[in-house]
């Protein structure tokens, strides 16, 4: 069993590491002047409404002064606010010098990082930056290459709608490989997803799991 999960795994890093590469060197890119902290804070925010998603910003470099109100006041200049957090520490319930802005509307995201290098707050330069996406999407282990897509897509749709699936290919065997992965639209399809416990694809059932995001090398 060891064995086996170990496989699995090892085909979630292979198969997403190629297909992947380039959104992940894009968030490295985006956030290389970020402590570690905030760059795993940059999708850490709880708040399960995911159509926030192209409405939000990660703003880093905060001063540990800086309250909710003020932060929502300054991006209040750009367009409505509709939600604004802090991140705090869970012991000391003091700032962790970031936070989350959403806006009313996507566009009013782009007018702030027009003017991303003169935004600032406390005397301090404060980093917004597009929120990134928290991940959707699930490995499906133990699938038969003989089931055709159709039949996988209309199998998770019923969770919630599919935005898009990935079947790797064998090429030493000229066959699709024994897993795919599918990736839901909304969060809320990914948890109704991972809350059954057994699924069943014509008449197969296969392991389901939430996919590992590559590793950095």
């Amino acid at each position: 069993m060891a064995d086996e999960n170990q496989e699995e795994m090892q085909q979630q890093m292979e198969a997403t590491n190629g297909d992947e590469q380039q959104t992940t060197e894009e968030t490295t890119a985006t956030a290389q002047q970020l402590t570690e902290e905030e760059k795993e804070a940059m999708m850490d925010d709880e708040d399960d409404d995911d159509t926030e998603d192209d409405r939000k910003l990660f703003v880093g470099g905060l001063s540990w002064e800086t309250t909710p109100k003020e932060l929502r006041e300054y991006f209040e200049k750009f367009g409505e606010v509709t939600n604004c957090t802090l991140k705090t520490d869970y012991v000391t319930k003091k700032s962790r010098g970031f936070g989350f802005v959403c806006f009313g509307a996507p566009e009013t995201v782009d007018k702030v990082l027009v003017k991303k290098d003169t935004h600032k707050l406390h005397g301090r330069n404060i980093d917004p930056k597009k929120a990134t996406p928290r991940p959707k999407k699930i490995f499906v282990g133990k699938l038969d290459p003989a089931v055709v897509e159709d039949d996988v897509k209309e199998y998770f749709s019923q969770f919630g709608e599919v935005e898009k699936m990935e079947f790797p290919f064998d090429k030493s065997k000229e066959q699709r490989r024994a897993f795919c992965f599918v990736e839901f639209k909304r969060m809320s399809g990914l948890k109704k997803c991972l809350e059954a416990t057994i699924h069943k694809i014509k008449g197969q059932e296969v392991d389901v799991k939430k996919a590992t995001p590559p590793q950095p090398s």
